[in-house]
């Protein structure tokens, strides 16, 4: 069977951190080597990740998302917090902005995508217009901090 983009992606940032995390690797790329097949009255090829309910999931998407925190966290000074596929950063505006653009430019060859509608700047009610202009053109939502 073919493999689809997604699936190859799966399979090579799979294999990109294998050498690291040998356990449980070698099991998701069994896993997730060809389509997933769902059986809904027909059989449907699933391109798109992993399978909603797979308990692997979320070991799959820690592991391949590590190399891209440390990688963002080479190049880039801000705090980051990660839950999920949820990312936080936290430092001065021109570092966040930097930590953005960074993160803009490699997480697609991670499997993440930043979704900077959903995004939302907090800054103090001083730093308005300077996170304004920072982050002009971005698409991303700010506000300020309340109290």
């Amino acid at each position: 069977m073919p493999r689809t983009p997604s699936t190859v992606l799966i399979v090579r940032l799979l294999y990109r951190t294998s050498s690291v995390y040998v356990p449980v690797a070698p099991a998701l790329v069994n896993c997730y080597h060809t389509d997933a097949h769902l059986f809904v009255g027909e059989v449907i090829l699933s391109s798109e990740g992993t399978t909603q309910g797979d308990p692997l999931a979320m070991a799959m998407f820690a592991i391949t998302t590590i190399p891209l925190i440390q990688r963002l966290k080479e190049y880039c000074s801000p705090s980051q917090v990660w839950f999920a596929d949820d990312a936080t950063a936290g430092g001065e505006l021109r570092s966040l902005k930097q930590w953005w653009d960074e993160l803009e430019r490699i997480g697609p060859d991670f499997g993440y995508f930043a979704n900077a509608p959903k995004s939302w700047l907090i800054v103090k009610e001083e730093s308005m217009s300077d996170a304004a202009n920072i982050f002009a053109n971005t698409g991303i939502q700010i506000t300020k901090t309340i109290g």
